[in-house]
């Protein structure tokens, strides 16, 4: 029994499911638990429940679903396990492509960016060759033109020789007439070398003499300009002169008007002083009016008290008659004198009533008389107040005129002082530039402009330069800078550049370095604390490609309303105008930028919102702006005046514009003195430092009005703020390796 059942449980183990390796030579539980287990001799040891027949091929059978469930499990799990294999190659092949188009893009970039530096470099290359082309063309020139030379003096050569061996010859066929000859050719070939001596003596005395003459007429120019220096001298002089008894009759004009106001005062008090009195005597005569009627209504009750008394005590006595005639039995006669006695008290009673009236009456009269007089009395303080407030709006209104005459004076004086400033500087600037041949070197072929530049014209040291067809005028130091001037001085860096340093009253310094072509380089102020505030820097010419004039920002999205982003004073709010002059820019911006750069790019500046100072209007042709336009500047001066307070660093664009009548180039200069009139007013009405201000003339470029007729609206001035826009920084401006001692 024993045996059959091992080989049913070995027939059963054969017919089930090989199991995996992990699970060879591991029973499982019910192994443990039923099956008949053989020991190492052969003997089979039954389990704890007994063993039978059919119980080994039951469980072989558990065990074979078993194994098939945990096969299906395993397929699963390697399913699983597959598929997300499959995801993770999947994700994979992803990251793979998506790097590949990265790739691919910045590869594209690269190309791209290396054809931009190859067509950089072929243009340069071009330029080069070009340049060598030239130079190679006047080589060949100079050559062509020595080998002429040097052809013509190998020609004399040869008819020189030619002419010696015919002479040769005619010595050998004539002896006699050749040492003649010989002689006469001598004597030609002296007077020759003379002629040739008496003509160098000759050019040496015209070369003495055009030196002789350049003296003289240097020393001419020299006693022409120490001339003009004593003219203008004398000139300031009479300048000062009429200053100073301007001056002198503007102390006594203030004197005058102080005598005047004094006397004004003066006056005032004695009006107020004799309106007191006036009124006190005036109280007076009122009071002792009403303590009169007071007494007559206390004399009136007391008389009509003593009546009524009177009238009481009859009344009683003819009620103690009536009493008594009632008591003795009376007559006819006693009620007769009764009742006459009642009419008199009667009628005595009606008098009194009408007296009573009467006096009534005439207090209310006496009340009528004191109104009408009082207000007669009124109406003389009001014409009185009237009179002493209009001769008050006359003083105020004499004393503005007054003022007005004042600021006249006192800014023609400071203009007197400007023009002599001026005339200092541009003395200064006529000497410097004559010994230092300041104009040996206009910014064509040099400095940041690299070529691409060309001097159209110079005004007023406001010189345009004309860039890839676009005009870009550009001043290093505009004669506005010296409001509020104390002294200044210009001194030269070691590096070829110069240093101008303008002083003012408070003691801060304005200091602007110019490099050798003229180039604003940079500007900042120096207050009196000493705290310097940069205002900009432009990029000097080795900051290699970003210092091009050209830059691209892209399409500008602008996300706020119209009329925030090009504002009208004459239609805005006051605060719009406050806050569009501290706006920042439309958009997010991914760099810095010099002032050129600012200036020659409309789509750079049309990244800050900007105003559209309509509230002035320009004559066609002329710059000048009406005195009393000067008033509506009022609102934008106050803005930008205390957001300068604010940040002493802020900078503002204030450009200007013409229409189309005109040519292009006089259009160009007379924007530009536009925006120099609003930038002038600014300073000197509303006290905004001009170095604070930019100013920059367009033309006819940017018309509001697209027409090419006489337009009032597109002869404007635009002010923005460009603050965010520049380089202020002095690690940016690439300074900090420059030693400037």
């Amino acid at each position: 029994m024993r045996q059959m059942t091992s080989w049913a449980v070995i027939a059963a183990m054969a017919a089930s499911p090989v199991p995996a390796a992990a699970d060879i030579g591991r029973p499982s539980a019910a192994d443990l638990n039923t099956l008949t287990v053989q020991d190492w001799n052969g003997t089979a040891v039954p389990g704890d429940s007994g063993v039978f027949a059919g119980e080994p091929i039951v469980v072989a059978q558990q065990d074979q679903k078993q194994e098939e469930r945990r096969a299906k499990a395993r397929e699963e799990r390697q399913k699983k396990n597959q598929a997300q294999q499959n995801d993770q190659k999947k994700q994979q092949r992803q990251a793979e492509a998506k790097k590949q188009r990265q790739a691919e893009q910045q590869k594209q970039q690269r190309q791209a960016d290396a054809q931009k530096q190859r067509q950089a470099d072929a243009q340069k290359q071009r330029q080069a060759d070009a340049q060598k082309q030239r130079q190679a063309e006047a080589q060949k020139q100079r050559q062509a033109e020595a080998q002429k030379q040097r052809q013509a003096e190998a020609q004399k050569q040869r008819q020189a020789e030619a002419q010696k061996q015919r002479q040769a010859e005619a010595q050998k066929q004539r002896q006699a007439e050749a040492q003649k000859q010989r002689q006469a050719e001598a004597q030609k070939q002296r007077q020759a070398e003379a002629q040739k001596q008496r003509q160098a003596e000759a050019q040496k005395q015209r070369q003495a003499e055009a030196q002789r003459q350049r003296q003289a007429d240097t020393q001419q120019q020299r006693q022409a300009d120490r001339a003009q220096e004593q003219r203008r001298e004398a000139a300031r002089e009479q300048r000062q002169q009429e200053s100073n008894q301007q001056r002198r009759e503007n102390r006594e004009a203030n004197q005058a008007q102080e005598q005047r106001r004094e006397a004004a005062r003066e006056q005032r008090q004695q009006e107020n002083n004799q309106q007191r009195r006036e009124n006190r005597e005036a109280n007076r005569e009122q009071e002792q009016r009403r303590e009169n009627a007071r007494e007559q209504r206390q004399q009136e009750n007391n008389q009509q008290r003593r009546e009524n008394r009177q009238a009481n005590e009859a009344q009683e006595q003819r009620r103690a008659a009536a009493r008594e005639n009632r008591a003795n039995g009376g007559d006819r006669e006693s009620l007769r004198q009764r009742m006459e006695r009642d009419r008199r008290t009667e009628q005595a009673n009606r008098d009194q009533d009408r007296r009573q009236r009467l006096r009534e009456e005439r207090r209310q009269e006496i009340a009528r008389e004191q109104r009408q007089e009082n207000r007669e009395e009124a109406r003389r303080r009001d014409r009185r107040e009237e009179q002493r407030a209009a001769a008050i709006r006359d003083r105020r209104e004499e004393i503005r005129r007054e003022i007005r005459q004042d600021r006249r004076d006192e800014r023609r004086d400071w203009v007197r002082e400007e023009e002599r400033r001026r005339d200092r500087y541009r003395d200064w600037e006529r000497d410097y530039r004559r010994n230092n041949n300041w104009e040996r070197a206009a910014w064509a072929g040099l400095g940041v402009f690299a070529g691409a530049a060309i001097v159209a014209a110079t005004t007023q040291g406001r010189t345009t330069y004309v860039v890839d067809g676009r005009p870009l005028i550009v001043d290093e130091y505009p004669e506005r800078f010296y409001w509020r001037a104390d002294n200044y001085n210009v001194r030269d860096l070691n590096n070829g550049w110069t240093e101008s340093v303008v002083i003012r009253e408070d003691g801060s310094r304005v200091v602007t370095v110019i490099d050798n072509y003229g180039v604003p380089i940079r500007r900042y102020r120096v207050l009196p604390g000493g705290q310097s505030v940069t205002l900009f820097n432009n990029m000097p010419v080795w900051w290699g490609d970003d210092s091009s004039l050209d830059v691209d920002v892209g399409p500008v999205n602008v996300g706020i309303p119209y009329d925030r982003y090009i504002v009208e004073p004459s239609r805005a709010p006051v605060q719009v105008v406050y806050d569009t002059v501290t706006a920042e820019p439309v958009q997010q911006l991914d760099r810095a930028y010099t002032l050129n750069q600012v200036l020659y790019n409309e789509d750079l500046r049309a990244l800050m919102p900007r105003i559209d100072v309509d509230t002035i209007t320009f004559r066609t042709g002329s710059a000048d702006i009406d005195d009393s336009e000067i008033g509506s500047l009022e609102t934008l001066g106050v803005a930008i005046e205390e957001a300068v307070n604010a940040n002493p660093s802020e900078v503002f664009l204030i450009e200007g514009h013409t229409d189309a009548v005109g040519s292009a180039e006089s259009n160009l200069t007379l924007s530009d003195a536009r925006a120099e009139s609003v930038a002038q007013i600014l300073t000197e009405y509303f006290e905004i430092p001009p170095e604070n201000l930019v100013t920059q003339g367009f033309g006819e470029q940017f018309l509001k009005e697209d027409t090419a007729g006489d337009s009032r609206i597109n002869r404007r001035v635009t002010v923005r703020r460009i603050t965010p826009l520049l380089a202020n920084d002095d690690q940016i401006a690439g300074l900090e390796d420059q030693s400037f001692n």
